[in-house]
């Protein structure tokens, strides 16, 4: 359960919001054509095995393929990434992130190193916490002088 409403109610980025934020042109389709087909529940080696077909479809520079792992991860991605990053703003630009990388390095998928959502999930995990990392930069202070309470005195005067 989420601590604040406001996260649970929030929902990410679309395929073409994503794809068009990479500079690709989105299919103009219905809404109801961006919904992948639900992946089944009985068989986590088919849903593996339709996962790698779109990875490789995306290495073909496939954008239709980008729009169906999208629809069929974005869930977990979002999911994984707002729970590292406890923020649903650096979550969204973290699964923003993951799809552009995915988009960029399909090629380096090697399905003899592991499943596909566990690739998809650890390159979260890093995007995650660069979001993370990028955000904890010092924040100066509004009014440095109010911090100062007394005149600095010099040895040796």
């Amino acid at each position: 359960m989420c601590e604040e409403p406001a996260l649970a109610a929030r929902q990410p980025a679309g395929p073409t919001t994503i794809l068009a934020g990479m500079g690709l042109q989105p299919d103009v389709r219905s809404p109801a054509a961006d919904i992948a087909p639900p992946l089944p529940e009985a068989a986590p080696e088919a849903d593996d095995l339709r996962l790698r077909e779109w990875i490789a479809k995306i290495s073909r520079g496939d954008e239709l393929a980008l729009g169906q792992l999208y629809d069929a991860t974005i869930g977990r991605v979002y999911g994984l990434a707002l729970r590292i990053t406890r923020n649903a703003q650096l979550a969204e630009e973290a699964a923003g992130d993951v799809y552009w990388q995915v988009w960029r390095q399909a090629l380096r998928f090697d399905a003899a190193r592991g499943n596909a959502i566990g690739w998809l999930l650890t390159i979260t995990r890093s995007r995650a916490l660069d979001s993370l990392r990028r955000g904890d930069e010092a924040q100066p202070h509004p009014e440095p002088e109010s911090l100062i309470t007394g005149e600095v005195s010099s040895d040796g005067d």
